[in-house]
């Protein structure tokens, strides 16, 4: 086994030069008080690594160095100890620690690290802890350790800290994975939520798709039928025109040969017409006559017909004029009968007037004049109405007529104005489209000339693309997923890569990218715990490595106050970050060139240039050019964003232009048509305008009711003034009647009078009324008659008129037949050539009425010709309007289906789509996009539950361990106690669990039975015998595992003679397997000692002056 042999100890406390040799089994150390003996424990365990000065019984380092070695000297004091052992292997192990508290550890004279001098320790069964090393006043504490306090010593030798830590840490992280949990299922349940809200906006989107897209192809379908349909109309037009040419060419032919064969027969015709004429010269007067004959017999055939026409005219007139008559008869038959109704009337009630009036003679007489007085302004009054209505109703008819004129006159005007108007606007508009057709011709030319920019710029910018992901992939990628995914994880106090954090001047950027090396690729955080979680998050992922800025700890050579130029005035940052810049560009200062920093001096700053050449303080100068700088990945990142959002400008400009373009020459087709549709409308309305000019008889006419209207208005106004004079006589008489009327006596029936005689008037009123009414209409019905009889005189005029003119026709014929008689008579040679002149004669008629149904033809033919041609032009304007917004229909299918079941599918498809009002087309695009976030926040859900299930699972196998390594433990060192209690102390004794179904937060009690066999508590004993108990569960514990050495510190302290003796014997049982190192006052135990080391202080210095070794080194 490994013991310690020797331990040499240098201005260690009390020690100044002290070296002590121990032997393998029972070491036992004795002394007076104060003669160092606790200091050799001390220094023990110094030597071994221990790290708490309580332990060692100090406040602080410096406490350890010998205090009078430190008095002598002003030099730096060391103190040392080292402890050579032997047994199963043999080594050396030294440490030392200075007056400034530096420590040094050696391994057989090599330096080492504490962890080495532990872990070779460990490799021979020597740990250092608190159940084999036991200083002074610690077994006090032990002997006062409560009944859980007591069972923690089981923990402690079980391990069960470790599986404490375990699961602790493993609540930590499960109140982590909690929170991610919290926070997985808010974010799922706040996009779930947004989903849900979404689908509604996709599901209408998507049905406004399918029914935009169901209605571009209808309106596609359509719009094809429709083409098709006057494509080919205009095909059939264009043949039918074709066909309709060809036939009237062939009139025209036809017309052509007419026209040959009438002028050939005309010839011949004068021909025979001179030859008869020379024939038959002295037939010249007959001839002549005969001639007259001719043109007078054709005007009293005109005659007679025109005069047949007016006949026909004045009859219908006639007609109209017996029907008016006839009605105006039947009015006037009815208002007379109302009117001798109205009469009768009168006549009763002033009857009854009358003898109301005889019943009252005083002041009648005076009544009776201003009645009779009444009564005649009443009758002059009626008689200026009469002629008042007459010349008003001439007035209104005036007035109509007058009306009418203008409004003909004003309906020429406006008509010739609105026309002028009209082709003036159309003027406009033709130089407007004009105009429009030349500036759109010159915008296409600069909307290509634009595309053939913007195509050479997305070229430029799709190689740009291209060239950044090159230089990204060897970044791994356009994407940053390791800071994406600390940033996920940790939400506080990760800032990001230093890179994108800062700004500068592009002019900077060599310098800036040689000064930083690879710091600003760091990330900033804002303290190092923040640090350390980032680079387990890193582990927990295999992402790689990565550094860290931790701003709160990190540490920079602050910039000096000089007239140099230093690099981090030119970077821009939040204030927050500044140590973090400060530190990445810390003591570096801009030059112009290398012979600049040769003049500041090297060796103390650190320098750059604008061309990126670096100069160290070390002296070691970098500079140079690389093929490609050292850019940032996220640089490149930002720069390939910038880069790509400008080509999706470019492109999306691109394909605005393309729409432009087309459309462009949609307007440009669109606005040849609209100009030869002008050219036709402005052609047709000034042959219009030609046609109004003609007109001016209807304004002598309009001059002539004015002048009329003027003098027969004169003669109303003034009638209107006589009856306002007269109306105010009747008046003023009507109430000087009614003044006298209310003077008279009163009687039976006067107070009647002015009530009856207000009836009676309002009766002669009506009367008077009526009368002019029923005058009015005999006038109007004596006019008609009039009218009537004046046409009925025209149509006998006109008629004999016929006669008179058929009379003179049949004696112009007789004249001409009798003369045609003679001259055949006279000259029975001109016979023959007579009846070939009638012959030809007969021929050219029949030709001449060939020739004007053939011309009618033609002219028809044109006409007709001409509607096709129009309705051919409008066709194809119709065609080309089509075509444009064909165009705009590229790629669509074409549906099946008739015309009719398209517009009603178009209908309802509209209709289905206003009801959907305001539609996020976005929407699907949104789902998908938000679908996938909830997809991953589902998975990140699910892999949180199992992370958490995971620990969960962890944790109880933790504690299932724990609680089997306790129970394993505690059975083991309750044997031991038993068999140490036995061999110690002679009779029984047991660990007692106090709630072994609890064990962790049970009690330990020690059962003992006494010399009487009767069992009793430790509780109960003695001091002494209590003591001894749970050293002895103390042995019982360390023999669990047992160790190369032990070191104690008055362990017996508590002890009387008979129970030292008894742990004397268990020490020197215990011996025989590991080395005990015991500081006592205890005789018993000095005697039973295998090696007994005396220590006195003198001189305040410490020394081993007296050893006793039995079976030294056995």
């Amino acid at each position: 086994m490994l013991y310690i042999d020797k331990i040499h100890i240098r201005n260690f406390k009390s020690f100044k030069n002290s070296s002590t040799q121990f032997t393998n089994g029972f070491n036992c150390i004795v002394g007076a008080n104060g003669a160092g003996k606790s200091n050799i424990c001390d220094s023990l365990l110094f030597a071994l690594g221990e790290t708490s000065l309580k332990r060692m019984r100090v406040s602080k380092t410096k406490d350890l160095l010998n205090s009078l070695s430190l008095e002598n000297s002003k030099s730096k004091k060391t103190a040392s100890v080292s402890i050579t052992f032997s047994g199963s292997s043999s080594f050396e192990i030294y440490r030392s620690v200075d007056s400034d508290g530096k420590i040094e550890y050696r391994l057989d004279g090599k330096k080492a690290t504490r962890q080495e001098i532990v872990d070779m320790l460990a490799r021979n069964g020597a740990v250092v802890n608190e159940t084999n090393t036991i200083t002074q006043g610690e077994i006090n504490k032990i002997m006062g350790l409560s009944v859980k306090e007591r069972r923690y010593l089981i923990d402690i030798a079980a391990g069960i800290k470790e599986f404490d830590d375990k699961r602790e840490d493993s609540l930590k992280e499960l109140g982590k994975v909690d929170e991610k949990i919290s926070a997985a299922k808010a974010l799922l349940g706040e996009r779930l939520g947004f989903l849900n809200e979404l689908k509604k906006e996709k599901d209408d989107a998507e049905a406004y798709q399918h029914f935009a897209s169901q209605i571009k192809k209808i309106n596609y379908t359509v719009l094809k039928r429709r083409f098709e349909e006057i494509d080919s109309r205009m095909s059939k037009i264009n043949e039918e025109i074709k066909a309709k040419n060809e036939l009237l060419s062939k009139e025209k032919d036809s017309l052509d040969s007419l026209n040959g064969k009438i002028s050939d027969l005309s010839s011949k015709h004068n021909e025979i017409s001179k030859e008869i004429n020379l024939k038959s010269s002295k037939l010249g007067s007959i001839n002549a006559a005969v001639e007259n004959a001719n043109k007078n017999i054709a005007v009293y055939l005109a005659n007679i017909s025109n005069l047949n026409e007016s006949v026909k005219e004045l009859e219908l007139s006639l007609e109209s004029h017996k029907s008016d008559i006839s009605k105006i008869s039947s009015l006037i038959e009815a208002e007379s009968a109302e009117l001798a109704a109205i009469s009768k009337d009168i006549e009763s009630k002033s009857n009854y007037y009358k003898d109301l009036e005889s019943a009252n003679d005083a002041g009648m007489q005076e009544y009776k004049t201003l009645q009779k007085e009444y009564e005649e302004q009443s009758a002059k009054l009626n008689s200026l109405n009469s002629d008042y209505t007459d010349k008003k109703v001439r007035l209104e008819q005036l007035k109509s007529e007058y009306s009418s004129i203008q409004s003909k006159i004003a309906t020429a005007g406006e008509s010739v104005q609105s026309i002028k108007e009209d082709l003036s606007r159309l003027d406009l508009e033709k130089a407007r489209l004009s105009s429009e057709i030349s500036k759109e011709g010159k915008s296409i030319s600069q909307l290509k000339s634009e595309r053939i920019e913007i195509g050479g710029a997305l070229d430029k910018a799709n190689i740009r693309s291209i060239n950044l992901r090159e230089q990204l992939s060897s970044f791994g990628g356009a994407r940053d997923s390791m800071e994406e995914t600390l940033k996920s994880v940790i939400k506080e106090g990760f800032y990001g890569r230093a890179y994108e954090l800062c700004r500068y001047d592009e002019k900077y950027s060599e310098a800036v990218n040689t000064a930083s090396g690879s710091r600003m690729n760091y990330f900033v955080v804002d303290n190092i715990s923040t640090a350390n979680n980032a680079i387990k998050v890193l582990k927990r992922a295999m992402m790689g490595r990565a550094s860290f800025i931790p701003i709160e700890e990190i540490s920079y050579y602050p910039m000096q106050e000089n007239k140099m130029d230093p690099l981090l005035r030119h970077i821009e940052y939040d204030s927050k970050f500044e140590k973090a810049f400060a530190y990445i560009f810390s003591n570096t200062y801009i030059i112009d060139n290398i012979e600049q920093a040769k003049k500041l001096g090297i060796g103390k700053y650190r320098f750059v240039t604008l061309d990126g050449e670096l100069v160290e303080p070390s002296g070691i100068v970098t500079g140079g050019r690389s093929k490609s700088s050292n850019v940032f990945p996220g640089k490149l990142r930002m720069e390939l964003e910038e880069t790509e959002t400008t080509r999706k400008g470019l492109s999306s400009r691109q394909a605005e232009l393309d729409e432009l373009i087309n459309e462009t020459f949609r307007q440009i087709s669109q606005n040849q048509v609209r100009l030869e549709n002008i050219d036709n409308e402005i052609q047709t309305k000034k042959k219009l305008l030609e046609q109004y000019n003609s007109a001016s008889t209807v304004q002598e006419k309009e001059s002539e009711l004015k002048s009329n209207l003027s003098s027969l208005s004169k003669e109303v106004e003034m009638l209107d003034s006589e009856k306002s004079m007269i109306d105010l006589k009747i008046k003023k008489l009507k109430e000087s009647m009614e003044e006298k009327e209310s003077s008279m006596p009163a009687k039976s029936g006067v107070q009647n009078l002015p009530k009856l005689r207000s009836e009676i008037e309002s009766l002669k009123v009506d009367h008077a009324s009526k009368s002019k009414e029923v005058a009015l209409n005999k006038t109007k019905l004596q006019e008609l008659s009039e009218e009537l009889k004046k046409v009925e005189s025209k149509i006998a005029l006109q008629k004999s008129q016929i006669k008179d003119f058929e009379s003179k026709l049949e004696d112009e014929k007789a004249v001409k037949a009798e003369n045609e008689a003679i001259m055949k008579a006279q000259d029975k040679d001109s016979v023959e050539l007579y009846n070939k002149l009638s012959g030809i004669e007969k021929t050219i008629e029949d030709l001449g009425f060939e020739k004007g149904r053939i011309s009618s033809h033609i002219d028809q033919m044109n006409r007709e010709i001409n509607d096709l041609k129009s309705g051919s032009i409008e066709s194809n304007v119709r065609l080309s309007d089509i075509k444009a917004e064909l165009s705009t229909y590229e790629g669509i299918e074409e549906m099946q289906g008739s015309i009719e079941e398209l517009e009603r599918k178009l209908s309802e498809f509209k209709s289905s789509l206003s009801k959907l009002g305001e539609v996020n087309l976005k929407a699907p695009e949104m789902y998908l996009e938000k679908s996938k976030g909830v997809e991953e926040a589902a998975l990140k859900l699910n892999t949180l539950d199992s992370e958490k299930n995971s620990i969960m699972s962890m944790i109880k196998e933790v504690e299932r361990k724990k609680l089997e390594v306790f129970n394993e433990t505690f059975s083991k060192v309750n044997e031991n106690f038993s068999t140490l209690h036995k061999v110690t102390i002679g009779t029984e004794g047991r660990l007692v669990l106090q709630n072994p179904k609890d064990p962790f937060n049970s009690g330990l009690n020690i059962i003992v039975k006494k010399e009487s066999g009767r069992e009793a508590n430790s509780e109960t004993l003695s001091g002494g015998e209590k003591s001894l108990n749970l050293l002895i569960l103390l042995f019982a514990i360390l023999m669990r595992d047992p160790k190369s050495f032990y070191i104690f510190d008055e362990i017996d302290s508590a002890l009387d003679k008979d129970n030292s003796k008894k742990l004397s014997l268990l020490l020197k049982k215990m011996s025989e397997r590991s080395q005990f190192i015991v500081v006592s006052h205890n005789d018993t135990l000095i005697t039973s000692a295998d090696a007994v080391i005396g220590f006195v202080n003198q001189n305040d210095e410490s020394r081993s002056v007296a050893v006793k070794l039995s079976n030294l080194n056995k």
